[in-house]
């Protein structure tokens, strides 16, 4: 790797140490004018950055340890930012990449924004779903359709075919595909749509989620307290071991994850818990039959005593509230002389069985999903748009008829005529993809591509947020430098064509979009001297 300024050898012992070291023509390395690293040092701090998701210490230490290359922390970073500014302007010059996509033949345009902090202005990306080429990645202060028109404009310069556009059918992304591009087919993507219904059970799948959060926290409280109650009851070591695994296997349940779409996974700890409560039934049953039965029973009442005094409650305020009963390990009293039988079981299984409470609920959620699964299995259908849309059409009348049987402030009803409702505000945009060839059905490949950078850079600078960082001061160079690492392979190649005119022009451009989070640090340090620097100036009344 070129490292020395001055390209004379400083390693002890050599025995050209102190001579000007001048590797023949055929085997130099490009270099960088007025720099003191070579390109093959720049790219490999890039590559490991951005593609490695290693800190800029690792780098360090790296270069150090395994190369030898003497080098300063504050330099890796000043190099990583060349690269940015290096890629960027690979992207940024359109002759090379208008001879790719010439190659091409065609464009399939790919249009989203997304947001690294909460504070910052969105990016908005726009991308080729072929080649997978970022085309152009700007921050948007105010996302109008003037400034997504300006960006389509810049596409349409290119001079290649553009055969069909996807994006989130968001009304600006809408209105400029329609002013800029029309007769262009405008590809919804898929998941956003099937996204949109299932809001139409958020509130359910929000109660379910508290249910299966409170019977977590009431079954590692029991579980905590299981071994006091043995010594203290006596109970045998084959009950403390039962009552132990239903609890494990209980906690477990209430935490499993699921696709928030096609299996939400409240509904999947719901159904789960209910299995580990039909278990613990079971073995209580197998100790005390006709005790356990009186149990159920009478856990059953209890929920319907909590259920009618809460409503009846809710009528009249000034009510004396209602005795306590069943919390966390207590369980109502039975009538029955074998009480003592199982004490820990049933302690266990009166938690669980709160779980059946929202068992009407979970029968709902469990239709309605069945709904969106037969929706998105209709969308994968490999066929021509007609044919698609004429089976979602009859299937989506067909559920409206059943539905119209039940009464209008029915939960269910008011789903499926929320499914019909976004269906219609999708239709338009919902079935390019089946005629336009290499049109994607929806945006997945560009949001996994958010993720991915997101990923990488949490995992690069230890933070939980991507705020305060890279993404932060010049998001549009760190998403070109991720791309890049991805899909060329040549990449020293592109870099080395680029002209000091046009380097000079990117840092300048990376130095003017890091001044608002270079001014944000400031404020942040100094509050008292920035507010009084406004004041500065300013004449008094």
């Amino acid at each position: 790797m070129l490292s020395l300024k001055d390209k004379i050898c400083r390693t002890h012992g050599c025995v050209r140490k102190g001579q000007r070291v001048c590797p023949p023509a055929e085997l130099e390395l490009p270099i960088l004018r007025r720099k003191s690293y070579g390109l093959d040092v720049v790219t490999w701090i890039g590559t490991q950055r951005s593609s490695g998701a290693r800190s800029l210490p690792e780098i360090h230490a790296a270069l150090e340890n395994d190369f030898g290359v003497a080098i300063s922390p504050r330099q890796v970073a000043n190099l990583f930012k060349l690269f940015c500014a290096l890629v960027h302007c690979v992207y940024a010059d359109e002759g090379p990449l208008r001879k790719r996509l010439i190659a091409q033949g065609e464009i399939i345009l790919t249009i989203d924004a997304v947001f690294f902090d909460s504070t910052s202005p969105g990016l908005v990306v726009l991308r080729d779903a072929i080649s997978k080429n970022i085309l152009y990645a700007e921050r948007a202060i105010k996302r109008d359709t003037q400034t997504l028109r300006l960006l389509l404009r810049k596409v349409k310069g290119i001079g290649v075919p553009i055969r069909g556009v996807i994006s989130d059918k968001e009304e600006v992304q809408v209105m400029a595909v329609e002013q800029e591009l029309p007769g262009v087919p405008h590809q919804y993507c898929q998941t956003h749509f099937l996204a949109n219904v299932v809001k139409g059970m958020e509130s359910d799948i929000a109660a379910l989620a508290e249910a299966a959060s409170k019977t977590v926290i009431r079954v590692r409280q029991v579980q905590k307290e299981l071994p006091d109650q043995a010594r203290l009851l006596g109970s045998s070591q084959t009950e403390l071991a039962v009552a132990t695994k239903l609890c494990t296997a209980a906690l477990t349940a209430g935490k499993v994850s699921g696709d928030p779409i096609l299996n939400p996974a409240a509904l999947k700890r719901l159904e789960k818990l209910e299995t580990v409560t039909a278990t613990a039934e079971e073995a209580a049953r197998r100790v005390d039959q006709k005790g356990t039965a009186q149990f159920v029973r009478a856990m059953r009442d209890v929920e319907a005593a909590q259920d009618t005094e809460t409503q009846h409650a809710a009528s009249t305020p000034h009510q004396a509230p209602a005795p306590e009963v069943a919390i966390h390990g207590q369980k109502p009293k039975r009538r029955n002389k074998k009480e003592e039988v199982c004490p820990l079981l049933f302690t266990v299984l009166a938690v669980l069985l709160k779980v059946r409470a929202m068992a009407h609920l979970v029968s709902r959620l469990r239709r309605q999903v069945e709904i969106v699964k037969h929706v998105a299995h209709i969308l994968k259908m490999r066929t021509d748009a007609t044919q698609v849309k004429r089976v979602l059409s009859t299937y989506l009348n067909r559920e409206l008829r059943q539905v119209a049987k039940l009464p209008s402030g029915d939960a269910f009803r008011a789903f499926v005529e929320h499914l019909d409702t976004i269906a219609d505000r999708y239709w338009a945009g919902l079935f390019h993809c089946y005629d336009v060839p290499r049109l994607p059905a929806t945006n997945n490949d560009l949001e996994r591509d958010f993720g991915g950078i997101k990923r990488a850079e949490r995992k690069a600078t230890g933070r939980k947020s991507t705020s305060g960082g890279p993404l932060e001061t010049c998001a549009e160079f760190v998403i070109e430098t991720w791309e890049a690492t991805q899909v060329l392979p040549e990449l020293e190649g592109f870099l080395k064509d680029v002209t000091d005119e046009q380097l000079r022009a990117a840092l300048q451009k990376m130095e003017a979009l890091s001044e608002p989070a270079r001014l944000k640090r400031r404020i942040q340090r100094d509050l008292d001297g920035f507010l009084s620097e406004v004041l500065e100036g300013w004449p008094e009344a």
